[in-house]
């Protein structure tokens, strides 16, 4: 079994979006270190400057019980403390301990696997109807807890995630001590049956749950492939001051210490042991799409998710130990991966096509953003502000709904839909980037996604324009040079090639280069020079702008993930922050 067990670096990698959502859990007592019960796999297959510290080889007889010694099943549909209920994300299965829903393969894999219940005794506070009942389907939920756990170092599985809208299989870490989030979660891989095309890594850190620290990245497979097609190594590099999470040994997200602490004291409480989980959900809709008759869940044919192997290592031989080759910033070919077996042009930084993407990864982005409304919520009248603090107000013209893409979004009816952090959020007269994915309904005039309120109209419009002479419809960026009624122009624009099609706009102002740009799903489409910003004071405003003293333009279709930035980003750092 060793060249089925041998490290596979897949293909290139290209960043995409997908909202994380939150897995709970209650307190749990402290873990130490236990040895396995089983030989650890050959040096021969560690990679370079790693030391292996423990390993599950799924080895054993078809049908038998994962490894006692170094797993232990998570029971029921109400967290592991039985005061969480849908485990947090109302989720639609009950976990058992059953060889049904958890069993070896015989041939070195672990099944785990989701049913339809067929047993009335099973009870869930979540089923497809919306309220409590008999539980939908069955699976399991699997931990380290009590086995085994370690402070930094490589967590890796090679794993086939199952198929079929609703199914939300994840290999993930939670530290030993404290309250969710305090005690810290790292989802190395987690995977929305909804979006077969895409895989995503998240880190949640905070002192309570409304509100906490969340970083994340998503990756996608080229060309539109499925990862429910075959294995794949998903693994995060932990470090004490960054992680590094990879796919077949592409690197697709950096997560840094610094900024999170500089975000806010408690976004980095990653400073103890944390153990490991292996699980497959059932999602009722808060992580992509909800369980539908195209889920491949029946008792006769279970969504199954196949793990092959779980490998942990520490770096240097020692706690936090760091070869000197996997500094933060070297996310290269130094970084401790096989030589031998990563061609020279699968560097992590080759995560998008080379023609166009320069060498910046996220932590190389000047600062943190000073505002970041995911607005996924889907209920309330309030839409968080992960970076700042701002919390936007939702107008009755706004409304919650699920789009197949991104998952939970906000719609603006375009005649009073917006949303009002009601302060100003971004220093206009200094430089400034203002960013966000948008699905527009078309129509006639100026329609705002972005912008933030001057006396008598918005010191910059991020926009749809119906109107342009020569180009159509396009994409613009403006800053108008004085607040007054009818001021000077300066106008960056882009034609719209793809109408009705979800797009990434960003608009930076450099205030010393005295240019405004607009970049459209991470290029740049125009530049204009000349521009000097002046100071508003004013909220800023998402869905509308001001004009003539008055709320005017108002945006018709969804806007997903807005962002602002208190200095200009370059190229490659607007696609780094393309979450």
């Amino acid at each position: 079994m060793a060249g089925r067990k041998g490290f596979r670096w897949g293909p290139f990698w290209l960043p995409a979006v997908l909202a994380v959502c939150v897995m709970s859990a209650g307190v749990m007592p402290a873990v130490m270190l236990a040895g396995t019960s089983a030989p650890l796999p050959p040096e021969s297959d560690q990679p370079a400057g790693w030391r292996l510290t423990w390993a599950d080889e799924f080895d054993g007889p078809a049908g038998s019980a994962p490894d006692a010694d170094k797993w232990v099943h998570d029971l029921g549909a109400n967290g592991d403390q039985g005061d969480n209920p849908g485990w947090g994300n109302q989720e639609l299965q009950t976990y058992t301990d059953s060889r049904q829903n958890s069993e070896l393969t015989g041939d070195g894999q672990l099944s785990i696997k989701a049913r339809r219940n067929q047993d009335a005794a099973l009870q869930c506070p979540y089923t497809p109807a919306g309220g409590a009942g008999t539980c939908a389907f069955t699976s399991a939920r699997l931990k380290t807890l009590g086995k085994f756990s370690q402070k930094y170092g490589r967590f890796e599985a090679r794993i086939k995630v199952p198929k079929g809208a609703g199914v939300w299989p994840a290999f993930w870490a939670m530290g030993d001590d404290g309250p969710w989030p305090n005690r810290g979660e790292i989802d190395v891989m987690e995977h929305a049956g909804s979006k077969p095309g895409e895989v995503s890594s998240a880190i949640h850190s905070g002192d309570a749950p409304a509100g906490h620290y969340l970083d994340y990245k998503a990756a996608t497979l080229p060309g539109g492939g499925n990862f429910g097609d075959d294995y794949h190594v998903y693994a995060v590099d932990w470090f004490p001051d960054h992680m590094s999470f990879s796919v077949d040994g592409q690197v697709h997200f950096t997560t840094r210490k610094d900024q999170a602490v500089n975000t806010r004291p408690d976004g980095w409480y990653f400073e103890q042991p944390f153990y490991l989980l292996l699980n497959l959900a059932i999602d009722s809709g808060t992580f992509g799409g909800p369980a539908n008759a195209a889920t491949a869940t029946t008792p006769a044919d279970p969504a199954e998710m196949l793990v092959d192997y779980v490998r942990v290592y520490q770096a240097g031989g020692q706690e936090g130990g760091s070869p000197e080759d996997t500094k933060p910033e070297d996310t290269k070919p130094e970084d401790p991966k096989p030589e031998d077996t990563k061609p020279e042009d699968t560097k992590p930084e080759d995560t998008k096509p080379k023609d166009t993407d320069p060498k910046d990864t996220p932590e190389k982005l000047p600062s943190s953003p000073t505002g970041a409304w995911a607005l996924n919520e889907g209920a309330g009248t309030g839409a968080e502000d992960r970076a700042g603090g701002h919390t936007g107000a939702l107008s009755a013209g706004v409304s919650w709904v699920t789009d197949p893409t991104r998952g939970k979004v906000a719609r603006f009816n375009g005649t009073s839909g917006e949303v009002i952090p009601n302060t100003a959020v971004v220093d206009t007269t200094g430089g400034f980037t203002a960013s966000a994915w948008v699905k527009h309904d078309g129509g006639t005039g100026n329609h705002t996604v972005i912008g933030q309120d001057g006396n008598t109209i918005s010191a910059f419009f991020l926009q749809y324009n119906s109107v342009h002479d020569d180009l159509g419809p396009t994409w613009a960026f403006s800053m108008p040079a004085s607040d007054e009624a009818h001021p000077g122009w300066k106008t960056v624009y882009a034609p719209i090639t793809t109408p009705g099609a979800w797009t990434h706009l960003t608009g930076v102002y450099d205030a010393a280069a005295k240019t405004i740009k607009l970049y459209v799903n991470g290029v740049l489409a125009d530049t204009e020079t000349g521009v000097t910003g002046w100071a508003s004071t004013g909220t800023l405003t998402i869905g509308r702008g001001k004009y003539q003293g008055r709320s005017a333009d108002h945006f018709p279709g969804l806007i997903s993930n807005v962002r602002t930035y208190g200095t200009p980003l370059t190229e490659a750092q607007i696609r780094a922050s393309m979450n």
